[in-house]
């Protein structure tokens, strides 16, 4: 998957990639978002540049690091706990009330 965003959008990096959880029906988090979706594709998102990078020239730049947002349920919890690998690739941790205005699909809906 990240070879065909590369190749589709070569050169750009991505400032959020959102998974969206208002439509999930119950059981299909575990059913499409298997572990190696989590030790495999979002760590290579991060590995291969695909999320911006900080710009150390630019002050103003006001997103200083490409995010991964991801649904707040169990099964997402177990498996960024469980991913040794993605764990050594991003910071977690949760975006508090205050700050939902960062992420983009909260401030577009």
């Amino acid at each position: 998957f990240v070879k065909l965003l590369q190749k589709k959008f070569s050169g750009i990096q991505f400032d959020q990639v959102i998974l969206d959880y208002f439509w999930i029906p119950p059981g299909w988090d575990k059913n499409h978002w298997k572990t190696s979706f989590f030790d495999n594709t979002l760590v290579n998102l991060a590995r291969q540049d695909i999320l911006k990078q900080p710009d150390p020239t630019n002050s103003n730049d006001v997103i200083k690091e490409g995010a991964v947002f991801l649904p707040f349920c169990f099964h997402c919890f177990t498996e960024v706990l469980a991913s040794k690998a993605l764990l050594q690739h991003y910071n977690i941790s949760f975006v508090r009330k205050g700050e939902l205005g960062d992420v983009t699909l909260w401030a577009g809906t």
